[in-house]
């Protein structure tokens, strides 16, 4: 089966060969809030487990809004998803969002766990991200380095 690509939320290329590149940013809303740019970008094939990876690179400046992961799970019908992400406040963590009615109360995000320090994060290198599934444990490996070991409130869905 063919691999395939589409961006769900914001402006990405996607070469053909599947390379990704979102350019970030941020734009001021009223009140002088800041409202970061970010994108959604979804693949064809199924993920139940198992190993994914990922190699990133921060083409700007890393600030501690700066990310970049892998969603393990997107609930179709109220748009939460399940994200092992690199860089924010941690180096490496896991975190799901929950978006409308499924939202509780406060942030619409939940951190399951994370190690290290965002900030630790070069421009212009790239990082390998690989990330293990089995159940509801979620292994982290940077560049080789086992970082981080989570254990969900509940298993990921095969």
């Amino acid at each position: 089966m063919a691999e395939n690509w589409i961006p769900i939320i914001g402006a990405v290329d996607i070469s053909e060969n599947g390379d990704i590149a979102f350019k970030g940013g941020q734009q001021d809303s009223t009140g002088g809030a800041v409202n970061y740019n970010f994108a959604l970008v979804m693949n064809s094939l199924l993920f139940g487990g198992g190993t994914i990876s990922a190699d990133i690179t921060f083409l700007s400046p890393v600030t501690s809004e700066s990310t970049a992961g892998v969603i393990l799970y997107r609930h179709p019908e109220n748009d939460a998803f399940t994200v092992a992400q690199l860089g924010g406040p941690d180096l490496c963590s896991v975190w799901t969002f929950f978006s409308g009615a499924a939202q509780a109360k406060g942030s619409p995000w939940i951190r399951h766990g994370g190690s290290g320090q965002g900030i630790t994060l070069k421009t212009d290198r790239t990082y390998a991200l690989r990330v293990d599934v089995a159940g509801s444990n979620v292994a982290m490996t940077l560049d080789g380095v086992n970082v981080s070991n989570i254990t969900l409130p509940y298993p990921l869905p095969r």
